[in-house]
């Protein structure tokens, strides 16, 4: 995955279910703490390369909500549906800092590396 953005989701400030706590970082009604990014799947990476935003890849993005300790609070239905590379999804925490290294992926590429054991390494770079 690569080409992390903060994606500014109208929602945000079009309702009142929303608290802006600081840029890019929302609290919602259930008292979590919420952002949304876009994306690319990297049809070259390993676990990738079927990806695409109506469909995303398992691997490496089961690892990436593992590894900032985050949910899918929003899969963007709509959005993802009529994009052929962006892919859209809000991520969730109860722990602020969790959200906010979470946001440190912008700017970055997340992905898995086979090993020759079968198994396979996360890279952030």
């Amino acid at each position: 995955m690569k080409n992390f953005k903060l994606f500014n989701a109208e929602k945000y400030s079009n309702s009142n279910e929303y608290e802006k706590v600081e840029e890019g970082i929302y609290k919602n009604q259930n008292g979590d703490h919420v952002t949304s990014l876009s994306f690319e799947m990297d049809n070259t990476r390993f676990g990738e390369e079927e990806g695409c935003p109506q469909d995303i890849s398992q691997t490496p993005f089961e690892d990436l909500l593992d590894e900032y300790s985050v949910w899918v609070e929003d899969f963007y239905d709509d959005l993802n549906a009529n994009s052929e590379v962006i892919c859209y999804q809000e991520f969730a925490s109860s722990d602020i800092e969790d959200i906010r290294k979470l946001l440190t992926l912008i700017g970055k590429q997340f992905y898995a590396v086979e090993k020759n054991d079968g198994h396979y390494d996360i890279v952030i770079e």
